[in-house]
């Protein structure tokens, strides 16, 4: 049987549950306090591989946690609250956006980031082109 994994987020205290959706069980909690995590959570993505997910939070900055340890991977640090948060089908990129007016690149792997993108529409969502051409 194939698994599925969900986020569920109590954003007034920062805490990640990541859920196994086949039988609904909690495989982890990652506290505020417990892994470093910094401030209550605004949004969340899982990577298209399922080992990794990410947290955007609303005292700057996202992180990366491994799905099945809850080990923090990478702490992408950003002078803004960050509303939105996509990883590209590659596993190589990850983009950051307050909802206005910017979208950081990220490379994941090194914890870098590669480019601030200005432009002047307000964002509401966050994806990358199945083929990694388009954000």
């Amino acid at each position: 049987m194939r698994r599925h994994r969900g986020s569920q987020i109590d954003s007034n205290k920062g805490r990640l549950k990541l859920w196994e959706t086949d039988m609904w069980n909690c495989t982890q909690t990652i506290e505020n306090d417990q892994r470093g995590m910094i401030g209550p959570i605004l949004a969340t993505c899982f990577s298209p591989d399922n080992k990794n997910v990410m947290v955007g939070r609303m005292f700057g900055g996202a992180d990366i946690y491994d799905v099945s340890t809850g080990t923090l991977q990478h702490r992408l640090k950003s002078w803004n609250s960050i509303a939105l948060v996509a990883i590209s089908p590659d596993n190589q990129l990850c983009a950051l956006s307050t909802g206005v007016l910017n979208v950081e690149l990220w490379n994941i792997k090194t914890g870098t980031r590669l480019q601030v993108i200005k432009h002047d529409v307000t964002d509401c969502t966050l994806s990358f082109s199945a083929n990694d051409n388009y954000l």
